[in-house]
């Protein structure tokens, strides 16, 4: 996942937004979100008095679900994100 917050990578997080919109998901505040397996794909989203906008996604690396679900809370936090839309395998 990427940590940057370039123009570019903005578009692409956009995008990626636009794209998986009508797929399913869960959407969970940061801190409800539960464990997920392995091959879980996420996006961060961060919502203030502008709006809802797309910061970061990433994927669940971890065969233990509980140490996905640490690494999404901890990149979450660090990137401002108050919700996480949550991609099953």
């Amino acid at each position: 996942m990427s940590h940057s917050t370039s123009h570019s990578v903005l578009e692409t997080l956009v995008r990626i937004w636009q794209s998986v919109a009508g797929l399913n998901k869960d959407v969970y505040s940061l801190i409800s979100c539960p464990v997920v397996p392995l091959g879980t794909r996420y996006l961060f989203i961060a919502a203030d008095e502008n709006g809802r906008r797309p910061i970061g996604v990433g994927k669940a690396k971890h065969s233990a679900p509980s140490q996905n679900l640490a690494s999404i809370r901890r990149s979450g936090a660090t990137l401002g994100a108050s919700e996480v839309h949550i991609y099953r395998p």
